[in-house]
């Protein structure tokens, strides 16, 4: 999926999670401050890897947050507590990832901010390493007789 690509998910059955804004469009539309994305790269299966997210309020009236849960069960988070945070306070919320074999994983932090139902996602993901080898288009071997055995 490209970086500009509309990316959905379901939230809860038959409802849509938000397409994820942008850091810059949840700071001016939101007022609140976050990573685009959770990303694990160097990972293996049956290994646990907790990475804390950031939330940050930078507008300038208090507001409540609050989370819905992953949908998979590779991506867990502790019980979604409302959050309240005053203009310039943040908070930690800690993401653990669980996979259980090696392939990609993807998934949604939804959350949803003050009474208005304003919401906004941050995608998590595990990726792959990926292997690349690069070779030259051509090989030069010289004059060589074909089949040639010593």
């Amino acid at each position: 999926m490209g970086r500009g690509e509309a990316m959905f998910a379901v939230a809860a059955e038959g409802e849509v999670a938000p397409a994820p804004l942008t850091r810059e469009a949840r700071r001016a539309n939101l007022g609140v401050d976050c990573a685009e994305l959770l990303e694990w790269r160097q990972w293996e299966a049956g290994g646990e890897y907790v990475k804390d997210l950031l939330v940050k309020n930078v507008g300038g009236k208090s507001i409540k947050l609050k989370y819905r849960l992953p949908a998979t069960k590779y991506f867990s988070m502790e019980f979604p507590e409302p959050i309240r945070l005053s203009p310039g306070m943040s908070c930690t919320v800690p993401v653990t990832f669980r996979p259980v074999r090696n392939e990609r994983y993807d998934d949604v932090i939804e959350f949803s901010v003050g009474s208005h139902g304003d919401r906004f996602v941050v995608p998590v993901r595990a990726v792959l390493p990926l292997i690349r080898i690069e070779s030259p288009s051509v090989v030069a071997f010289g004059f060589v007789p074909v089949a040639w055995r010593c």
